[in-house]
């Protein structure tokens, strides 16, 4: 049976729960972690697809992620999935959900494009030091050596926010391998100086099509 490692950064309080892709039903016990405690979390499960629940005190409530077990992979959560470096400003449009999380799957060779109310956004406060004119964004993902890169628009949001904006056409997704991808967002100045603003591990699906 593969197992699922999963790991608490430091100075959290937070509750665990697995739940069982197909059925929603929860798998295992609930288990409390707290600072001092080890900091990593082992299940070992049935091969399957698997959502995560983190909850807890100091941690807000949190969507879940979807982790994947299979007879010949062992899975390990590089990060928490969770979008702690998003100043979630006001709503978002297209494939992202208001909490700054992509709402899977992403079709595999589909195109996303604003001009289609689909492009992918997400609303920050604006960077210190950076010039709204000339700064440029950029949106990835990867999975084993699949990967995409796109440029995106930086614009005004009003109230002191900014509005990242990015399509994802075909081209960029359309020789990529199904699977569970991690991905970031992040936003550059004329100079080259990178600030990520969402990130995320593996908890974004691309999926083929059928046409």
């Amino acid at each position: 049976m593969p197992t699922l490692t999963l790991y608490l950064p430091p100075s959290r309080t937070a509750i665990i729960q697995l739940y069982e892709r197909v059925s929603g039903d929860a798998y295992g016990s609930p288990i409390t972690m707290t600072e001092g405690d080890p900091t990593e979390y082992t299940a070992t499960v049935d091969v399957g697809d698997y959502e995560v629940q983190l909850s807890g005190v100091s941690t807000p409530n949190g969507p879940r992620f979807v982790m994947r077990a299979s007879s010949t992979e062992v899975i390990t959560a590089d990060t928490w999935l969770e979008l702690d470096l998003v100043v979630a400003a006001g709503a978002v449009s297209g494939p992202v959900a208001s909490t700054g999380t992509i709402t899977s799957p992403i079709i595999i060779g589909d195109d996303y494009l604003a001009a289609n109310g689909r492009a992918f956004q997400w609303t920050i406060a604006a960077i210190t030091g950076y010039t709204l004119g000339t700064s440029t964004c950029k949106f990835g993902g990867a999975y084993k050596d699949n990967t995409w890169l796109v440029n995106g628009t930086v614009s005004d949001a009003g109230g002191g926010n900014w509005t990242l904006s990015f399509d994802l056409p075909k081209t960029a997704t359309v020789s990529l391998e199904e699977g569970y991808y991690s991905w970031s967002v992040e936003v550059l100045t004329a100079g080259g100086t990178e600030v990520t603003r969402v990130r995320s591990g593996r908890n974004v699906l691309l999926v083929d099509k059928q046409t």
